[in-house]
């Protein structure tokens, strides 16, 4: 495991903006940044809400491996 944040951030916004342009969502997106605390399961790295905003969990992105951003 890896233990990057800075690196698997960028990734995180990477694909967040990536997938993003292909389904032609324009700045709608928005991407938040939260500890585990906020999440129902400290184990999850990412969640999609019903308006569109992307929640990465920071504790999970020190150490999440590459694919699991993807």
């Amino acid at each position: 495991m890896n233990n990057n944040f800075e690196e698997n951030k960028k990734i995180a916004l990477y694909v967040v903006n990536f997938v993003s342009g292909m389904y032609h969502l324009g700045d709608g997106v928005l991407v938040e940044f939260h500890p585990a605390s906020r999440f129902p399961n400290p184990e999850v790295t990412a969640m999609v809400t019903s308006d569109y905003r992307v929640l990465y969990n920071i504790d999970r992105l020190k150490v999440a491996p590459d694919y699991e951003l993807l």
